[in-house]
């Protein structure tokens, strides 16, 4: 009894310690959400607008109802159901906001974060645990991705999870583990675009390992798991003729596969990606995906990368194996579409990069010399917390200066001036019809977000109506000639408001 008592307040303590980090991730990750990028794209506008639709009404843009792909920006491109489907839920639940739209990221990231505790528990000593998880939390692509309301974080997770789940099958031998893993990775076809060219590697790779650790066994009991593991995976798989044909274009998108002429021209991408000077110091070829100054990953941590690489081969254990062949042959059919440099496609990389780091931690505390046990690992994590310091610092406040260009929107400011301003005054709402076109989908989702009911457009060339207030552009001098209006001081970058009598 005293046993029982004492385990549960163990995994009470455990929870609770969990629940606060949690609540410490969301505040960090949150902060500056919404000005740091300091605007709102055109895809991350997407998501929002037809997340919103799909809360109140279940059906997108395009009227279709419950949509698996939602087509969207010009009929251009395809939004995929896993982040599209997570923003409405959080909309519906907590009701719909701009923040909200980039927290979903966020909530990404908490998840891979108590997914990953729970892989890196069953691996290492709480020690090597605790410094993996602080890698995870400090890498700069994932600091990037949690304040864009995109769709490239939403595999992380599920290669989580998937990868938690060979572990325990590994160490269980429990059939039902292998079906999870199927349908994780089956399931994160839908995540993300990029997924496509990874989820057969993935697929392959996970195969190759079920069979190399039943290698001594008779082949009924090599076929079983593979049987369990392929059952999970296949509905994912046998709908896609379906699909294609119900969202022509949906499954390959814009990605479609270049004209390969040379194994040189399909290496170069593959190859690109293990360029030491994008992991670690330049980062994505898109600015909005990178700040410029630091790469994917935190230079401090390429030390014990690497220690950890050389423990995985040394060690000879056959899930550290698994995991370094994930980390270095996920993108290698990226030469497909031509992908180079972009980190942003790469995030399934985290996953594996962190569980490596953290075995060469790990071998760092098995070393009998305090030197490398206490003092090279402090010195480790000092560096690491000084890189971190000095991307923070840029990404927070001088990365927002250097990408205001990539960023033109301010609808996400100006929508929410004119809602504010139209409640305190008790005026109608009023929007430039020039403002509402260049604004183009974001001003479709502010739209929704806060005026679903009554927006009124306006022409230059019609009557101003009368108690409104307006948002017009600030570059037209005509409106301060008007005896009729008032002019607002909201100090907007691009446009103004004012009142009219």
């Amino acid at each position: 009894m005293y046993s029982m008592k004492f385990r549960y307040r163990k995994k009470l303590i455990w929870g609770s310690l969990l629940v606060i980090v949690c609540i410490f991730i969301w505040s960090f990750f949150t902060y500056r959400i919404t000005e740091v990028p300091p605007g709102i794209n055109s895809d991350e506008a997407a998501i929002g607008y037809n997340a919103l639709l799909i809360s109140r009404t279940l059906y997108d843009e395009n009227n279709r109802f419950l949509p698996v792909f939602t087509l969207t920006l010009d009929k251009k491109d395809w939004k995929q159901p896993i982040t599209l489907y997570s923003t409405a839920l959080a909309f519906r639940i907590f009701g719909p906001s701009y923040e909200l739209l980039r927290g979903v990221s966020v909530v990404f990231i908490i998840i891979s974060f108590v997914l990953l505790f729970f892989l890196l528990k069953e691996l290492f000593d709480l020690k090597a645990t605790i410094l993996g998880l602080v890698v995870f939390i400090t890498t700069p692509i994932l600091m990037i991705q949690s304040h864009l309301a995109l769709e490239n974080i939403a595999p992380v997770p599920f290669i989580v999870f998937w990868l938690l789940m060979i572990l325990k099958y590994q160490k269980t031998q429990h059939l039902k583990y292998l079906l999870l893993a199927g349908f994780t990775l089956g399931l994160s076809f839908y995540s993300y675009n990029a997924m496509r060219l990874i989820i057969p590697v993935l697929t392959i790779l996970t195969v190759s390992y079920i069979f190399y650790i039943k290698r001594k066994m008779d082949l009924s009991k090599v076929l079983i798991p593979e049987i369990y593991f392929l059952v999970g995976i296949t509905p994912f798989v046998i709908i896609l003729p379906w699909l294609n044909t119900a969202y022509p274009g949906a499954i390959l998108g814009s990605g479609r596969p270049a004209e390969i002429i040379s194994y040189q021209q399909f290496l170069a991408p593959y190859l690109s990606t293990f360029d030491l000077s994008f992991l670690y110091l330049k980062g994505d070829v898109t600015l909005f995906h990178s700040t410029g100054n630091q790469g994917m990953f935190l230079l401090a941590t390429l030390p014990i990368f690497f220690l950890g690489c050389f423990k995985a081969i040394q060690s000879k254990k056959p899930f550290f194996i698994f995991v370094l062949l994930v980390f270095f042959l996920s993108p290698i059919l990226f030469g497909l579409v031509e992908s180079v440099y972009r980190a942003s496609r790469l995030l399934v990389l985290l996953p594996p990069y962190v569980v490596i780091s953290a075995l060469g931690i790990c071998s760092l505390f098995e070393k009998k010399r305090y030197l490398f046990k206490y003092v090279f690992t402090m010195l480790v994590l000092f560096l690491i917390f000084l890189n971190f310091l000095d991307f923070i610092n840029d990404y927070w406040f001088s990365y927002p200066l250097r990408v205001k260009q990539t960023f033109p929107s301010t609808a996400h400011i100006s929508f929410r001036k004119l809602y504010d301003q139209s409640r305190r005054s008790g005026l109608e709402p009023v929007v430039q019809l020039d403002i509402f076109l260049k604004e183009n989908i974001s001003a479709q989702f502010f739209r929704q977000l806060y005026f679903p009911d009554a927006l009124i457009l306006w022409k230059r060339e019609e009557v101003l109506p009368s108690k409104a207030v307006l948002l017009v552009n600030s570059m037209d001098l005509s409106f301060s000639q008007k005896a009729v209006l008032n002019k607002v001081n909201t100090k907007m970058q691009d446009y103004d408001l004012w009142e009219t009598k």
